[in-house]
């Protein structure tokens, strides 16, 4: 196995954050970047889509960061069944729409916080399709993602709550590390988030 470098001269030099790989299309992915578009100004953006030719070994990179603002994005996440792009960012999660060119709030009810990371729960094993957000400090969140591309139905979702696992921290009531039962579908171990 050898490991081949496909970036160019024009992607920010700068941490990358988040890779997310397209599950119908095994060449074609989107990458975010850390950090301020002020420390490389030469290779400006936030979020890249992918696409890699394997005939070329070469790939072609699309900047999609538009009106996210100079602002890190600590993750990112692709709905295959939508082609919607969700954002992990220092003020929240963002989605672009499939086709679109402005990023709006994942969902209503998230405060604004540090996001570090998201995963996507797509339905494979059950009919909840649930995004996962971590943040900094406020827990973790998720929301129910529509059953079908009726992109109207968002208008509808609110975040399910507050997600916590394992042993509540002192001072917190055991009520809200119970609700790990009734977040997670039976016989299923959620997994670290973030991780494929």
């Amino acid at each position: 196995m050898t490991y081949k470098r496909i970036d160019t001269p024009a992607q920010p030099m700068r941490f990358i954050s988040g890779i997310a790989v397209d599950d119908n299309d095994r060449y074609h992915a989107y990458v975010s970047f850390s950090s301020y578009d002020a420390y490389t100004p030469g290779q400006p953006g936030h979020i890249f889509e992918v696409r890699y030719n394997p005939a070329t070994t070469a790939a072609t990179w699309t900047n999609l960061s538009y009106d996210i603002g100079d602002q890190p994005v600590t993750d990112v996440e692709y709905d295959s069944a939508s082609s919607d792009l969700y954002a992990a960012t220092d003020f929240g999660a963002l989605r672009l729409v499939k086709g679109g060119t402005s990023w709006i709030p994942a969902a209503t009810g998230l405060p604004p916080v540090a996001v570090y990371d998201l995963t996507l729960a797509d339905g494979k094993h059950s009919a909840d399709r649930v995004l996962y957000a971590a943040t900094h400090g406020r827990s973790i969140w998720r929301t129910e993602l529509p059953k079908s591309r009726d992109r109207d139905a968002w208008r509808e979702r609110r975040p399910s709550g507050l997600l916590s696992c394992a042993t509540p921290a002192p001072g917190v009531p055991a009520s809200r590390a119970s609700r790990c039962a009734r977040c997670v579908p039976a016989g299923r171990r959620l997994r670290r988030l973030g991780q494929r």
